[in-house]
């Protein structure tokens, strides 16, 4: 996946898919990312993720109500 660097310190929207072939999606808060590794806190889960970059098929903003910015949870 591609830039994935431009969401470090923010949150994004992405489809994964795991170790097993399993697709999901989900919101992370993105610590960093270093070669093929992202370091993130999964929101569903509550929990720190390590992420493979290649793994990650899409990733796009939040998803906000309407009138509402996305970035908005970047300084929440």
């Amino acid at each position: 996946m591609k830039n994935v660097e431009k969401y470090v310190k923010r949150h994004a929207e992405i489809i994964y898919m795991d170790a097993k072939g399993n697709f999901t999606q989900r919101e992370i808060f993105i610590y960093s990312v270093q070669e093929d590794k992202v370091q993130a806190f999964c929101t569903a889960s509550g929990a720190p993720r390590t992420l493979l970059k290649s793994s990650i098929l899409a990733m796009q903003p939040p998803k906000c109500p309407k009138g509402i910015s996305p970035f908005i949870h970047d300084i929440i």
